[in-house]
This record gives structure tokens, sequence and C-alpha cells, in this order.
């Protein structure tokens, strides 16, 4: 899957960049982690969509895929952080009956904007956290005979947790499940969008490790 090697590679060359980093932050500095200052991620993740309705590319099937994301944001204080993440998927449907369709497969994307608590200790290297999001999910294929991109959006509301592992005060590692919540009520061929009515509600639950990298800490802080 191209979206997986990519990021795979994504992940290779932050690793590299993370090796150069601990090095550099390897001279007796006594904290063990810091979630302050800006943060660069990447991840790969698997994704499982469940609950969806007869409107939708995914015709009431469960889904469990992998794919990969990014995650940028910028700690307040040692707890509070705003980030932004987002990731996308190739999903295979295995009985797919819909003769209009081409192909078998649909990409899903989520666009993440939230808030993080890290129960933060300067101390520790197992730093823990708790995330709530708005999050935007789509879901793009192409239908044949028309011609046309289709887009399936959903609004939905995100909550999660995780926790970090710090190599050094400026790279952890990153384990975190999210699951978020909400209705594909929305679809646009091409340049039209039209909003659908009786949807149910379909929640997708996200399983990510990845690496977080804190590139500009030049000083131990404490909370």
């Amino acid at each position: 899957m191209t979206i997986f090697r990519s990021a795979l590679l994504t992940i290779v060359g932050s690793m590299v960049a993370a090796v150069s980093l601990v090095a550099q932050d390897a001279s007796g500095v006594t904290a063990k982690s810091n979630t302050r200052g800006p943060v660069l991620g990447a991840h790969v993740l698997a994704i499982g969509l469940a609950g969806a309705d007869h409107y939708r590319p995914s015709g009431g099937e469960n889904h469990l895929t992998k794919g990969a994301g990014a995650f940028v944001g910028y700690g307040f204080t040692s707890n509070i952080m705003l980030y932004l993440a987002g990731d996308a998927s190739k999903v295979t449907l295995t009985d797919l009956d819909d003769d209009i369709v081409e192909g078998n497969q649909y990409t899903l994307t989520h666009l993440d904007l939230g808030v993080r608590y890290s129960f933060a200790n300067a101390n520790r290297r197992w730093v823990p956290y708790l995330n709530a999001a708005v999050t935007q999910r789509q879901e793009r294929r192409s239908i044949g005979y028309l011609n046309l991109n289709t887009a399936y959006i959903s609004n939905a509301a995100t909550f999660g947790g995780g926790v970090q592992r710090f190599l050094s005060r400026k790279v952890a590692l990153d384990l975190s499940a999210q699951l978020s919540t909400g209705k594909f009520n929305k679809v646009q061929y091409g340049r039209v969008t039209e909003q659908l009515k009786h949807i149910e509600t379909t929640n997708s639950t996200r399983v990510s490790a990845g690496i977080r990298l804190y590139p500009l800490i030049s000083s131990p802080r404490r909370k």
C-alpha cells in the first residue's frame, strides 16, 4: 500500500533525525521528558469503521484497514497542548455488490483539531495523556460510468488517549487510541453537495504508533 510505505519511509527518516537529537540532548540534563513547545510527528495506524448505512459506499459493512498520518502541535504548558493531526487509509471492500461503482476501494481520511492534556512530570520518561477533538472524516471514491469523484463527509467528535515514552527530552515514541463518532450526512458529487437524511451514526476507531520530535528545547524547564 503506497500510503503505508510512504509513512514507513517518513518514520525511518524521523528516527534518523531522532538519533541525532538524542545525541545532542545527552548532555547531563536531569529532566527526562518535556511536553512544552512545538512538536512534529508521523505515525502508522490501524483503522476500524463500524455502523455504516446503505447511503455510504461501505454498504453497512465493518472494515479494518491500515494507514498513515502526521501530527503537529504546540504545548503551551507542560499539561496543555493544541494540535492538528491528519491521517489517510485505503479501504478494500470484500463483498461489494454495487454495480455502478468501478473497483472495490475507497479512501478514508480523518482531520483532527484538538486539545491534549498530558499527565506530565519532568522526572518520568513515560507520559500518559487524554485528548478531545473536532474531526472531519471523508470517504472518497469514483463512480465509473458518471466519471465523478464522490465524497461522503462526516463532522465527528473524537475522544482518546495514549502514552509517550521519551528517549530524550526532544524525542518520544507515541502510542494512542482514538474513537470518532458522527454521521456521514453530506455527499459531494463533483461540485454538487447534498444533505442526507435518516443517517445512522458511524464510529471509527484508530490505533496508532509513531514518533514525536520536540526540536526547540534547549534547557530543562519544570512545570
